[in-house]
């Protein structure tokens, strides 16, 4: 069967290259799923999958995937998944973990709704990429005071919706913004929460780099010098994978 999303094709190589084979009887959530166009994609080739989002992004196959409760809602308790115990093999988040507030409880979560022996693959920015993915601020995954967001919103430093807005109102978004829905935590720090639920946990940039159309250069390049994956870690994307 073709497979034509490059994402999810990345997705199936790196799970089969870090020992997780993923077969059609698994079944597979996506949290932090969006408009639910990967849950598709991952049923569309015949695999089981689910998603779960607090906010349902437009898309065209949006209503039907949540009218069957495929796409479900977090209500209520934001950090309770709404599925039952025991229920995936696999947990994919991408671009979520920068949100997360409570690492400790969605950690929990996650590991609560895998199976034994499931796996979670998680992408998102490193602490220190150089420009914060959302807002467009150089460091503000890291300097996110009032001041330094001033100096870049008044030398022009804006994101695509923020075109029109007063450099004031810009200040006070991204302050908000960065403070109330980032939380880019250091490594260690992650790992320390990802051990209290789980057996084993890696980092697999490498895996990324490897599958990835835009980074295979890189990935070539590390051949002869190894340093580039450390410095991919530590200034652009990171991978974490966990078993339960």
């Amino acid at each position: 069967m073709m497979i034509k999303n490059e994402r999810f094709d990345m997705y199936l190589n790196i799970l089969h290259e870090v020992g997780r084979q993923l077969n059609f009887d698994d079944i597979v959530l996506d949290l932090g799923c969006g408009n639910g166009d990967m849950v598709f994609e991952y049923r569309n080739n015949g695999y089981q999958a689910y998603g779960c989002d607090f906010h349902f992004k437009p898309g065209s196959n949006v209503e039907s995937l949540a009218k069957d409760g495929t796409i479900r809602l977090i209500q209520g308790d934001q950090y309770h998944l709404p599925f039952d115990d025991g229920l995936f093999d696999v947990v994919l988040t991408d671009q979520v973990l920068e949100h997360v507030q409570d690492y400790s409880k969605t950690f929990s979560e996650i590991s609560r709704v895998l199976k034994p022996k499931g796996v979670s693959l998680n992408f998102f920015p490193s602490r220190y990429t150089p420009l914060e993915p959302h807002i467009l601020v150089p460091l503000g995954t890291i300097l996110q005071a009032r001041w330094w967001l001033w100096l870049w919103a008044i030398l022009g430093v804006r994101s695509p919706s923020q075109g029109n807005m007063h450099v004031k109102e810009i200040v006070e978004t991204n302050f908000r913004y960065l403070n109330e829905n980032t939380n880019y935590m250091p490594k260690k720090a992650i790992e320390r929460y990802a051990n209290l639920y789980f057996a084993r946990c890696i980092w697999g940039e490498k895996e990324f780099l490897k599958y990835s159309r835009r980074g295979r250069k890189l990935y070539d390049l590390s051949a002869p010098f190894p340093f580039i994956i450390g410095l991919y870690r530590i200034f652009k994307d990171r991978v974490l994978i966990v078993y339960k």
